[in-house]
């Protein structure tokens, strides 16, 4: 999850799509499908979980992937197109149905 700063910023430089449709895809993407992806643990720096995950975000029937990268001390989220995001909560927030981490950008699959 983007923190506030960076929807601000995203959504000022015209990042954030306002259609609703194209804004339903676009969250989708921040979504990692764990079954899919074969996670068997949440990323935690060190822990060495990394490497491609698949997304809620399908194009042309394929899921969309991002990349975890564990640096050892860090855990870093690359996108489609090559940009990274930082996670900057070491601890997830955990829910019934998953967890989340703030990263300090955003992400695009485009």
């Amino acid at each position: 999850i983007p923190t506030n700063d960076a929807i601000v910023a995203g959504k000022a430089a015209g990042k954030i799509p306002s259609d609703v449709d194209a804004l339903s895809d676009y969250l989708k993407y921040y979504y990692v499908n764990v079954n899919t992806s074969s996670l068997n643990d949440y990323p935690f720096p060190g822990a060495g979980v990394q490497g491609e995950v698949k997304t809620f975000l399908r194009r042309n029937g394929i899921p969309a992937t991002l990349t975890i990268i564990d640096t050892g001390t860090q855990i870093k989220i690359r996108d489609a197109k090559g940009n990274t995001a930082n996670v900057i909560s070491v601890f997830p927030n955990i829910y019934q149905d998953g967890a989340a981490y703030l990263i300090d950008g955003l992400l695009e699959f485009e």
